[in-house]
């Protein structure tokens, strides 16, 4: 048997926001813990800047998670942003949402968690790229994440 370890929180939350349509319905499955060398916009990047686990031994995680809503103008940007401030309310704090997925690569990996809550904390704020001269807004959430 082994020992249990927190849940991949990132990547928890990163297949929380492939499965939601609000979401996909702006960037498809264009979500990922960081941009790649050349995204396609709409794009959703996610990752963790904070948090910790919540004491005791049930495996909670709650992490601070900086949001990267991209867009080839401001305006798809925003409405990325907004549109993940209105979803994370929606998060059901009493009976979570599951979420499990098998990475593709070589070495393929299980990552499950359960998601029971989301609250933002700081955003949508804007933030100017002058060199992309892309749209990018910032959403910081406070995610629980229970491992299994």
């Amino acid at each position: 048997m082994s020992n249990p370890v927190l849940p991949d929180t990132e990547a928890v939350m990163v297949e929380w926001a492939k499965n939601n349509a609000a979401i996909t319905a702006l960037v498809a499955l264009r979500i990922a813990t960081e941009l790649p060398p050349e995204p396609t916009f709409p794009f959703l990047t996610a990752f963790r800047v904070g948090g910790g686990p919540i004491a005791g031994n049930a495996l909670i995680d709650r992490a601070l998670i900086q949001w990267d809503c991209w867009g080839m103008k401001t305006r798809d940007a925003s409405l990325l942003a907004r549109t993940l401030v209105r979803e994370a309310f929606e998060v059901d704090m009493t009976g979570g949402k599951y979420v499990s997925f098998t990475s593709s690569d070589d070495d393929p990996v299980t990552t499950t968690g359960w998601v029971y809550g989301m609250e933002v904390v700081q955003g949508p704020r804007r933030v100017p790229e002058p060199e992309t001269r892309r749209g990018r807004f910032i959403v910081e959430t406070f995610v629980t994440v229970r491992g299994e």
